[in-house]
């Protein structure tokens, strides 16, 4: 409120003239000073976030500030502007409250108005993005990791149904599966990986499974004899490890006129002479394991 104080003089039109004065006054207010603002929109963490503050009355510029608690994480209060900006960081999700305060600009004795005030905070939803697991394989070091997006990391992980191959182990803080299979089979499990949300952490799964191979073996124990001048076709086999297989003669040779294909295993051709008889060799399959393995055989 203000007060202006002043005298007047009236002066008729007598001849000579008279006057009079009176000593008045006028007092000016400005309209109450209202903060109108009685919600704001929820932020996302890792996501920019920008909101004003209103409020009518008063007498304008408005100064904004932060009177009780304090704003989630990440976000401030521009004094001048009353805009709330910034990315929300942290942990915490949730209602976030405060209490805002706007104070106008009157003289000689400002106004101001209060509100209390609250921004839900929510984090991007947690899933498991791994889909599927390496194959690994008896006796063979084995290594993979679980991967998780949203939520607040860090994350805790968990199998939480099933149970892993022999010699294998969940590391909970980094989600890598680790370690030598020692058995050979399918193992289905769930895993489970938890937030760091606070006050409540989120939680989510997914059904895997890990496949065991026995260790690479040549399963060819014989092949059928060849004619000289008759095309021959017989294809090597092999079990375990991890396909695709790669073949070779890695001791002695073929029978003239026949060749093995490295990919295949196919040993195709039409023998020719002049040599008969039994004809030895040893062939090595070799895997696509990391590093790879390899397995022989005398045929």
């Amino acid at each position: 409120l203000f007060r202006s104080s002043f005298t007047v003089t009236v002066t008729d039109a007598e001849n000579p003239t008279k006057n009079a004065t009176a000593n008045l006054s006028i007092a000016i207010s400005a309209p109450t000073l209202t903060l109108t603002t009685t919600s704001l929109t929820g932020g996302l963490l890792g996501t920019a976030y920008s909101q004003g503050l209103t409020a009518t009355g008063g007498v304008t510029p408005y100064t904004w500030a932060v009177t009780i608690g304090s704003l989630p994480a990440g976000l401030s209060l521009n004094a001048s502007t009353g805009q709330i900006t910034g990315t929300p960081t942290g942990n915490v999700t949730g209602p976030i409250n405060f209490g805002v305060t706007v104070t106008d600009s009157e003289t000689p004795t400002t106004q101001a108005s209060e509100a209390n005030l609250s921004i839900t905070i929510t984090a991007p939803a947690l899933s498991v993005t791994t889909t599927s697991l390496a194959t690994g394989v008896v006796q063979s070091a084995y290594s993979a990791n679980l991967q998780a997006t949203g939520g607040v990391s860090p994350y805790t992980w968990a199998v939480t149904t099933g149970t892993l191959p022999a010699g294998l182990s969940l590391n909970a803080s980094t989600g890598a599966i680790s370690g030598t299979p020692t058995a050979a089979g399918t193992s289905p499990i769930t895993v489970t990986v938890t937030d760091s949300e606070t006050p409540t952490a989120k939680t989510a799964t997914a059904s895997l499974s890990i496949v065991v191979n026995p260790k690479l073996a040549v399963t060819t124990a014989s092949l059928s004899p060849g004619v000289v001048g008759t095309a021959y076709n017989q294809t090597l086999a092999a079990t375990g490890g991890i396909t695709p297989y790669t073949w070779a003669v890695t001791t002695g040779s073929l029978p003239a006129g026949l060749s093995l294909n490295a990919a295949t295993g196919a040993i195709t051709g039409t023998p020719t002479g002049p040599l008969v008889g039994t004809i030895n060799f040893t062939v090595t399959v070799t895997d696509s394991e990391s590093p790879t393995k390899t397995a022989t055989a005398s045929l």
